[in-house]
């Protein structure tokens, strides 16, 4: 026994890390950990379970819609499975064949791909769990080891994480790790020149069913070769920790690792995700592969997406008209958020000439994308010209250094281009609530050791509430702080909007934020409203609200929804413990020894 293992086997239960039902060594700070983690994990887990559910309905909808096709265009095997099979051994042989297999390629301990394998055994088959470091994929092993898991489940694998997600075969990966312990014990040469021959080849479909990115930092050097690894459907997982960057304390990193600007505002943490989302977009769409975000979340220093991979050239033609620009004012709280692109319908005409002479005419829509707005490409926000009042011919007059409407002093910066379309998928979240449900319930017994199952429900519930279709948000504690004025309470500025017919919410990460389909125009004018009925302490003359208001019937009477909306359950819990946030990386070694591993 070397030294090694020796401190192995003398290991306590003290230097173990116990988290869901997996337990792992903590004998160094060679291999990254972090508690505060944990939120992500559980999250992760109810996800995938959704997801494995999502698939597997999926795809016996898209078995029995070619059950139904008479057109005889099925080939052999299809036309045997869909007239032999019934309804009910169709969903069991669909659930059993349809697990999951997952890769991580950034796995640090391993600790997440050992809670995949263990804690949702009947929806994933096969894991890869990755890292560039020697020393954690020793640990790594060592952790395998000691949760009894089968090495045919969880492979770990030595390797630069790009180059290993260029792999993109599951199947590829299992065979290889097979062949390696068999050709040491048969002695066998010749079995690399077979596997390669068979299994890698060039147009070979194998991917994995679910890619999980999650790096320390920033998660933009993965996006391409996570998204090429993902199958078609699949589900692609992406973390950064790079707040700091995408909530613009450095615009010119931003710009180049996500292709946008990040604004300092109120805003930055929503901002942060349509920024993300927008480069896994874009970058997708070179390949015809849509992007369909299934829930994106930000939470404490990091954010979390989750994304489907389709291959589908519309969802990529419509890109133009969920890619957004925004206008802040750099002294009042108004912005303006212009998408480069619109869609409308347009009507054809096309003329068929009857058997009697006659002309039949049928109109025919369609739908036509077309960019309308070019993007600035600035490594930092400036100045933008914008239309004023007065026109020549009727065409609105560009003029240098506009300032804004609402203020009258404020210069306009440029934001983005970022995603503005819907965060999330509603169905998709109704899925993770009835999980949630039934893991409180007892129903779920593999996920019984999910410990922020209070906290991730409120988030979801707190994401069911948002609006979907109103990008950035304001702050109404920084709206009054503006104009030194008494706080108002956010239950008052919703209802004020129900009560003129606009819709309200708040960001999932902020109760006192405020999303709504209102113009800017309504929103400054509710402001000055209750800045009328509540001077602000200062009486000092203020330009912003000097402007009349154009908004009638402005009222402060809470709205009956708003009280509805008020019984749902906790959605902000405060975190577990004090100084919950990130940690630095783990110690490097200069005098790290030399291990076997397999290597890529």
């Amino acid at each position: 026994m070397n030294v090694e293992q020796s401190e192995l086997a003398e290991a306590k239960c003290s230097d173990y890390i116990h988290e869901g039902k997996v337990k792992i060594y903590a004998l160094n700070n060679e291999v990254f950990y972090n508690s505060a983690q944990i939120f992500n994990r559980d999250l992760s887990l109810i996800v995938i379970k959704a997801f494995s559910i999502k698939r597997s309905q999926d795809r016996i909808k898209q078995l029995s819609e070619k059950k139904l096709d008479t057109s005889g265009n099925l080939n052999k095997s299809l036309r045997i499975e869909s007239h032999t099979i019934k309804d009910e051994d169709l969903t069991k042989k669909v659930e059993s064949q349809e697990k999951l297999t997952i890769i991580e390629p950034l796995g640090a301990s391993g600790l997440r791909s050992l809670r995949y394998i263990i804690e949702l055994a009947d929806e994933v088959d096969f894991v890869v769990c990755g890292d560039h470091d020697p020393i954690a994929i020793k640990q790594m092993e060592r952790n395998v080891s000691l949760n009894g898991v089968d090495t045919n489940k969880l492979v770990c694998i030595c390797a630069d994480a790009t180059r290993l997600l260029s792999l993109g075969n599951p199947k590829f990966i299992r065979e290889f790790t097979s062949m390696i312990n068999k050709s040491i014990i048969s002695g066998s040469s010749s079995w690399h020149s077979n596997l390669l021959n068979n299994i890698l080849k060039p147009n070979s479909t194998l991917k994995y069913s679910v890619v999980d990115i999650d790096p320390y930092g920033t998660c933009s050097p993965f996006i391409e070769s996570a998204i090429s690894a993902c199958e078609n459907g699949g589900m692609v997982c992406f973390t950064s920790t790079d707040m700091p960057v995408l909530c613009g304390n450095m615009p010119e990193v931003t710009f180049y690792r996500y292709g946008g600007n990040a604004l300092k505002s109120s805003y930055m943490h929503e901002m942060s995700l349509r920024l993300l989302l927008n480069a896994i977009m874009s970058c997708a769409a070179k390949y015809q592969k849509g992007v369909i975000p299934l829930i994106s979340c930000s939470v404490d220093f990091y954010v979390r997406i989750f994304v489907q991979i389709v291959h589908s050239p519309i969802i990529c033609k419509q890109l133009a008209q969920k890619t957004s620009i925004v206008l802040q004012c750099t002294n009042c709280p108004s912005f303006h958020v212009i998408p480069f692109g619109k869609s409308q319908p347009k009507k054809k005409r096309r003329h068929n000439i009857s058997i009697d002479g006659g002309n039949n005419e049928e109109l025919k829509d369609e739908i036509s994308i077309s960019p309308n707005v070019s993007s600035q490409l600035k490594y930092k926000p400036n100045n933008l010209k914008v239309p004023v009042s007065s026109t020549i011919n009727s065409t609105p007059i560009l003029e240098e250094n506009s300032l804004c409407c609402e203020c009258g002093s404020g210069h306009y910066v440029i934001g983005g281009p970022f995603y503005s379309g819907p965060l999330f998928d509603p169905d998709f979240l109704n899925k993770l609530l009835i999980i949630c449900s039934d893991i409180q319930e007892k129903k779920i017994s593999s996920l019984q050791n999910i410990t922020m199952l209070k906290k991730i429900k409120g988030l979801l519930l707190s994401m069911k509430d948002e609006l979907s279709d109103s990008p950035l948000h304001y702050h109404i504690p920084s709206m009054c702080t503006f104009l030194n004025l008494e706080m108002m309470k956010p239950s008052l500025f919703h209802s004020a909007l129900r009560h003129l017919g606009y819709i309200s919410s708040h960001f999932h990460r902020d109760p006192l934020s405020l999303k709504t389909n209102a113009p800017n125009q309504v929103v400054m004018d509710i402001l000055r409203t209750w800045a009328l009925e509540h001077p602000p302490k200062n009486s000092q003359y203020h330009k912003f609200l000097q402007k009349p208001i154009s908004t009638l019937n402005i009222k402060f009477e809470i709205h009956p929804c708003i009280l509805l909306a008020s019984k749902v359950g906790p959605r902000w819990l405060p975190n577990p413990e004090d100084n919950w946030g990130p940690k630095s990386r783990p110690g490097n070694n200069s005098k790290k020894k030399k291990v076997k591993h397999n290597i890529l």
